[in-house]
C-alpha cells in the first residue's frame, strides 16, 4: 500500500503532527522530500482517517482536534490563546519576541521573582496539551542545571539567551559559557569539565523547542485554540 514511501518518512510525518497542526512548508522541516512529503498528506494520512487539512492550510492530527459545542465556545478559547502568546498594546509576547529568548522565558520560569501569569498558564497549557514538548522542556532544563548554566545572571538576568543562539558549535558554546561563569584566565582549567555529548544534546533541544513553540504561536495566529488547559481557561464545553 506504501510502495514508494520510506515508511520511516511517514512516521517522521506523523510524531511532527501529533505534536501540533502544521502548514506544509513547516512539514517540510522534518526533512521529508518535498514530493514524498505532498504524497503522504494526498494519497495518504487522509484516506487512512488519520489527517485533515482545515481552512487556514494547516494539516491536524485527529487525535488533536478539539470540538466545541458552539461558536462562541470557540472564540472564548480562541481569546484567551492570543492572550498569552499574541502581542497587545503594551503586552509584548511571543510573536514579537526572539525566539531563542522566547524558550528562556519558558526555561528560566521557575527562577524569576517576578512570574508573569500568563508565561505560568503558557507552560501550563504546554504541560497539559503538548506532552512531548512539555517533557523536552522539562529535559533542557534539568540540562542547563546541571552544567550550571540556569545560574548565568547579570542584575537577576539569565544571559544563556543572551549568547546560545550565536553559536552552533558545543566548543564555542562551553567556550563562552566556560569564561562567563571563572573568567578567562580559569577558563582551560574549567572547560575540561563539560561534557560535550550533554551539550550537543542541549543545543538539539534548544533548536527542537524553538520550533515546536513557534509552530503552536504560528497556529494561534491563524486562530488554532492551544490544546490543555490552565487555570484561567473560560468555562467552555470541548466534546
Amino acid at each position: 500500500m506504501t510502495r514508494g514511501l520510506n515508511k520511516n518518512n511517514i512516521k517522521r510525518v506523523i510524531y511532527s503532527l501529533k505534536e501540533s497542526p502544521k502548514t506544509f512548508n513547516e512539514l517540510k522541516k522534518t526533512g521529508v522530500p518535498e514530493r514524498s512529503l505532498a504524497r503522504i498528506l494526498k494519497e495518504y494520512l487522509p484516506d487512512w482517517g488519520l489527517v485533515y487539512k482545515d481552512e487556514n492550510n494547516y494539516y491536524n492530527w485527529y487525535e488533536n482536534v478539539r470540538t466545541y459545542e458552539n461558536e462562541n465556545d470557540y472564540k472564548l478559547a480562541l481569546n484567551h490563546s492570543k492572550r498569552l502568546v499574541l502581542s497587545s498594546l503594551g503586552n509584548k509576547r511571543y510573536d514579537k519576541t526572539d525566539p531563542f529568548l522566547m524558550l528562556d522565558t519558558l526555561a528560566f520560569l521557575d527562577k524569576d521573582p517576578l512570574l508573569n501569569n500568563d508565561d505560568v498558564n503558557f507552560l501550563r497549557h504546554l504541560e497539559t496539551g503538548y506532552i512531548d514538548a512539555y517533557k523536552f522542556l522539562m529535559e533542557y532544563r534539568k540540562l542547563l542545571d546541571e552544567m550550571g548554566f540556569r545560574d548565568l545572571e547579570e542584575y537577576g538576568l539569565p544571559l544563556f539567551g543572551k549568547f546560545n543562539h550565536d553559536f552552533e558549535s558545543p566548543d564555542e558554546l562551553i567556550q563562552v559559557a566556560a569564561s562567563i561563569r571563572v573568567g578567562y584566565s580559569m577558563m582551560s582549567n574549567y572547560y575540561s569539565d563539560y561534557d560535550q555529548n550533554k551539550i550537543k544534546r542541549l543545543l538539539f533541544l534548544r533548536d527542537l523547542l524553538v520550533g515546536r513553540i513557534y509552530s503552536i504561536v504560528n497556529g494561534v495566529k491563524h486562530n488554532i485554540p492551544l490544546r490543555g488547559h490552565c487555570s484561567y481557561c473560560p468555562n467552555i464545553k470541548i466534546r
